[in-house]
């Protein structure tokens, strides 16, 4: 049997299925994802996260926050979930959304991740 490393492309043999290279790049996302999940789970329970941090729907740190036309900031995924669910109200103050438009608020993403730094530098 051939190592694996000169296999050109690599499988992973089991009883029941191989995972092709594709799909292990697939797990691996999603690996270094919950990592990063846990990672700011830690960290939310040891220090009090700023509340303007935290998404309104999930009440969890946000990574990508997202501004409504409601001028609230959320969690892009936990806002488009609300959305696709044909809720067509603010979160904030269940009055119509006279736009579905999410922009991107930079802004409040480069604070958490300065926010961030400062709380790996303190731990």
């Amino acid at each position: 049997m051939q190592g694996l490393t000169s296999l050109p492309y690599m499988s992973v043999l089991s009883a029941s299925h191989t995972i092709n290279f594709s799909e292990s790049l697939g797990l691996r996302s999603k690996v270094l994802q919950k990592i990063e999940e846990l990672r700011m789970t830690m960290i939310s329970v040891s220090v009090t996260i700023p509340d303007e941090f935290l998404c309104p729907i999930t009440r969890e740190l946000m990574k990508d926050p997202v501004i409504a036309a409601d001028g609230y900031s959320y969690e892009k995924e936990a806002m488009e979930n609300w959305i696709s669910t044909r809720r067509r109200s603010s979160p904030m103050t269940n009055l119509p959304l006279p736009s579905l438009m999410l922009t991107p608020n930079r802004t409040l993403k480069m604070a958490i991740s300065r926010w961030l730094e400062t709380q790996q530098k303190d731990s």
